[in-house]
């Protein structure tokens, strides 16, 4: 049950994804994604659940990445401000100053697009 309503999230916030600066920005597509981005980034993105955050729209979980399969930075935006919640590089490292202010622009972007679609 959760695998679906996750997967319905998932498909209304593709719009999301694309490539820019470098970057590819992603909404994880299912929940093993996160259960891939926490082995990888050794963070608690599965263990912690945080896809019930989306599920419950209160927050939108974003992969971050330099290469497509290679997980760089997990972000968490407030789902109806897409305020920056957290940011975190690989064992919850903190990123550096310009590319947080890149997370947090990116987010004030995505609160425009998701608010003129509205």
């Amino acid at each position: 049950r959760e695998q679906q309503l996750y997967r319905q999230i998932a498909t209304e916030l593709s719009w999301i994804d694309r490539e820019e600066n470098d970057y590819f920005i992603m909404i994880p597509k299912s929940i093993e994604e996160f259960l891939y981005e926490g082995e990888m980034q050794h963070n608690c993105v599965y263990t912690n659940g945080y896809f019930l955050g989306m599920i419950l729209r209160q927050s939108i979980i974003v992969f971050l990445r330099k290469e497509k399969t290679k997980p760089y930075v997990t972000i968490e935006f407030d789902y109806e401000t897409f305020e920056v919640l957290q940011a975190y590089g690989k064992f919850n490292t903190d990123i550096d100053d310009d590319l947080y202010d890149y997370i947090v622009a990116l987010g004030k972007q995505l609160k425009y697009e998701m608010h003129s679609q509205g």
